[in-house]
């Protein structure tokens, strides 16, 4: 066995912590840009011209938060939505995880990301079908309302642990109802 001091163990560790506690605060605030997604043009096309929209307006390889909400439209009808192909696996795709049923909550989804744009096009429904996501294009046709979805974008100074920090609390704060909290 290496030679590990373990009764300093907890006093390092906790400085690690506090060491990134302070990157995480001292981080520059996101740019955010955001895109309204209408049920009704989930079926005719409209997710593709999206997809190409974001790609433009965001750079490669962007690090980024990303949340999608339900603006208007009945959760209730989403989440069965959602539900239902989850449970049948709808076209064999991988969903993500359905949370608690918690009827005041309009967060659907919290994520972030090192490839934004690849990672809204799995969430969308145009990704890799054992992908976990939300895969919204084959399940969504036929509600009505809107989801906004949001993409809070880093600067190349945020590392991947205060990606997962900012997710982790972005995530307890908004409840949403779909996927996991944290990455690992």
């Amino acid at each position: 066995m290496a030679n590990i001091s373990f009764e300093t163990l907890n006093y390092r560790a906790a400085k690690q912590l506090r060491d990134a506690a302070d990157r995480v605060e001292k981080a520059a605030p996101p740019a955010t840009q955001s895109w309204s997604i209408a049920f009704s043009g989930v079926s005719d096309g409209r997710l593709d011209s999206l997809i190409d929209e974001i790609a433009i307006a965001l750079p490669k390889n962007t690090r980024s938060l990303y949340t999608f909400e339900l603006i208007d439209g009945e959760l209730a009808a989403v989440r069965s939505a959602f539900e239902l192909a989850r449970g049948n696996r709808c076209e064999g795709r991988a969903y993500a995880r359905l949370n608690g049923d918690d009827a005041e909550c309009a967060a659907l989804y919290v994520g972030s990301s090192r490839n934004t744009v690849s990672r809204l096009r799995q969430h969308l429904g145009f990704g890799p079908v054992k992908t976990y996501a939300l895969h919204i294009a084959a399940w969504a046709r036929g509600l009505e309302g809107n989801i906004l979805l949001s993409v809070h974008r880093y600067g190349d100074e945020t590392t991947d642990e205060m990606l997962v920090a900012l997710e982790d609390q972005l995530w307890a704060e908004m409840k949403p109802a779909f996927g996991r909290r944290g990455t690992k």
